[in-house]
């Protein structure tokens, strides 16, 4: 990280002070096996769930349609 430090270069020594700052995280994570894919995936279907539902106001603009099928219905 010193001779990131050295070169001068902006972007490097970012990155440099970044890695090391989260050192302890990191190599912590390499050596537990932890991932936080499971938390990503919850994220990510959130917010796919808040997209699909752009457009409804309120929980009347949710509800079926009478012209819908019972059985449908039933289902969810």
């Amino acid at each position: 990280m010193a001779m990131a430090k050295d070169t001068g270069i902006p972007l490097m020594v970012s990155v440099a002070r970044m890695v090391a700052k989260r050192l302890y995280g990191i190599l912590n994570a390499i050596k537990k096996r932890v991932s936080n894919g499971n938390a990503e995936s919850l994220n990510s279907k959130i917010q796919l769930m808040r997209i699909k539902s752009w457009g409804f106001r309120n929980k009347e603009q949710l509800k079926w349609p009478k012209s819908v099928n019972h059985f449908n219905r039933k289902i969810l």
